[in-house]
């Protein structure tokens, strides 16, 4: 007999409710598991794999509000959990969520599982956006990502790009990943038009922004590096003549502790603010 995998309006009737599970059990519909012990579905979890943490066990798990006996169900998933880990040599056992955390992930932190990453999510309207005016610098270009690669200028991109996402992860990625890897991971969803990094005159980059479009219509913000002030603003000031024009809407997703991600979130004027929290065994 098939089962239908549940859905957000299953569990949650009033909707919306981003949970990290529903994204995952469209993602990977071959790792999901179902838990229905009294003829119901009381709760699902579903596990992947990724290059950046390649021993480690990503996963989502969730459990009815309703559910009967769920300090059982949370110890059975748990352990089904700790199967798979021990299946696949991981060393590590990671999920992430939306705060405030559901009973599950709350009982986690009872299990050894500790926080390890807090990133600030701010959505705006691009309409809401305050203007930011353009300095007249000469010593500084701003580029694309298509211009990058006219210009020659790709393969250090990719450089400094991996280097800025390596010194900021919480979660320590692979280090042994190859340029081919690494430009396939960054360039997905990556919007090439938008201006993301500024150069100096003698072609080193010195402040990089990357925007990526994972809808039509809005833009993301994710990865950000640059220790030249008038450079940053610089780019700043570009991405948002950019995205006021070419997208409605614009969402930051910054590590607490990124200055200079926190600098641009200042700069949205009055966004949505949502908090997404990794939690590692």
């Amino acid at each position: 007999m098939t089962i239908q995998l549940p859905t957000k309006s299953f569990f949650i009737p009033q909707p919306p409710d981003d949970r990290e599970i529903f994204w995952a059990m469209q993602r990977y519909p071959d790792n999901v598991k179902v838990y229905h012990p009294h003829g119901s579905i009381d709760g699902t979890s579903v596990f992947w794999h990724n290059q950046l943490q390649p021993n480690a066990l990503n996963f989502a798990a969730y459990v009815d509000p309703q559910a009967p006996d769920q300090s059982a169900l949370f110890k059975r998933i748990l352990n089904d959990l700790n199967k798979l880990a021990d299946k696949f040599s991981d060393q590590q056992l990671i999920t992430s969520d939306y705060a405030p955390q559901h009973a599950f992930n709350q009982w986690l932190t009872t299990q050894g599982f500790q926080l390890a990453q807090t990133l600030h999510l701010a959505t705006v309207a691009t309409k809401e956006l305050p203007a930011a005016e353009t300095a007249p610098e000469k010593a500084i270009t701003v580029l694309s990502v298509a211009d990058l690669k006219k210009a020659g200028l790709f393969e250090q991109f990719l450089s400094i790009s991996l280097q800025a996402f390596q010194a900021q992860a919480v979660i320590r990625p692979a280090t042994n990943l190859s340029k081919t890897a690494w430009q396939a991971l960054i360039c997905r969803q990556l919007i090439l038009e938008i201006p993301s990094v500024a150069i100096d005159d003698n072609h080193q980059i010195m402040a990089l922004s990357l925007a990526y479009q994972p809808v039509s219509g809005s833009a993301e913000l994710r990865l950000v590096t640059g220790t030249n002030q008038l450079a940053n603003q610089q780019l700043w000031a570009y991405q948002t003549k950019w995205l006021k024009t070419q997208v409605t809407t614009v969402s930051t997703y910054f590590q607490s502790a990124d200055l200079l991600g926190q600098g641009i979130e200042q700069r949205l004027g009055q966004p949505r603010f949502t908090t997404y929290e990794t939690y590692i065994q």
